[in-house]
């Protein structure tokens, strides 16, 4: 699956021979959604997009359900970003220091602390990833954050990484 801005997206399932065209917006509740990010833990499909639209597909990707604006991040508008899923655990961030966490798959998510205590309260995180239990995330102003407990709380880690550049932007 393959996501793209105003809201198209596409499938195939010969390896990217042939593809098909899939319900513009993915059901999500905005035809016109621009999607920034898309994952899969083979199991389910998650795609986030501008103003905080999301959908899920439990079917490789064949059916889509709209998910809750925002990801009951505490801001319905927010712009997603990116997500990233660790078996049935998945963090979605965002704009303005929103993020958002499942643990059922995908199916139900909880508001995380705004900032993920990177030390500001309103980075624009453009990236998440895990490896195990360990989350990082990383945006604008050199802002990141670490999750040792898949993510459940997180801490900051130094601006800029240490990368001599505490303004950087992480992607």
């Amino acid at each position: 699956v393959v996501v793209a801005g105003d809201g198209w997206a596409s499938r195939s399932t010969n390896n990217g021979a042939t593809w098909t065209a899939l319900g513009r917006g993915l059901n999500s509740g905005f035809l016109e959604a621009d999607f920034d990010s898309i994952y899969t833990n083979e199991n389910t499909w998650i795609a986030v997009a501008t103003g905080g639209w999301a959908s899920r597909s439990t079917d490789d990707g064949d059916t889509w359900t709209a998910l809750p604006q925002g990801l009951n991040s505490g801001l319905a508008t927010a712009s997603l970003l990116a997500v990233s899923a660790n078996g049935d655990t998945w963090v979605a961030v965002g704009a303005s220091g929103y993020a958002s966490r499942s643990t059922d798959n995908g199916e139900t998510w909880t508001a995380l602390t705004k900032g993920l205590n990177s030390g500001s309260l309103s980075p624009n995180f453009t990236s998440v990833a895990a490896n195990g239990n360990i989350w990082v995330a990383v945006g604008n102003g050199g802002y990141a954050s670490i999750s040792t407990d898949d993510g459940d709380t997180w801490t900051a880690l130094p601006q800029g990484l240490n990368s001599g550049l505490e303004t950087a932007i992480f992607a």
